[in-house]
């Protein structure tokens, strides 16, 4: 995988979104390392897909909230 060095993080590797139409990334090199980096990635990317606020929708849906404020406990 990459270094783990703040430089990784300006890389444009370092996001799920890609240079080739409905391609995405996701996984610890794609977000963060480690096993919540991966878990993270995946909602990432989610979001990516679904576009927008989507991150937000994506958490709306697993809490069950009925806004995306109540999803992030605003």
């Amino acid at each position: 995988g990459l270094p783990g060095i703040p430089q990784r993080f300006r890389e444009p590797l370092c996001s799920a979104r890609t240079s080739i139409d409905n391609l995405y990334l996701t996984g610890s090199d794609a977000f963060m390392y480690g096993i919540m980096g991966a878990a993270l990635s995946g909602a990432v990317t989610t979001g990516a897909v679904r576009g927008g606020m989507g991150f937000l929708g994506v958490m709306k849906a697993v809490t069950g909230a009925t806004s995306w404020r109540q999803a992030v406990g605003l």
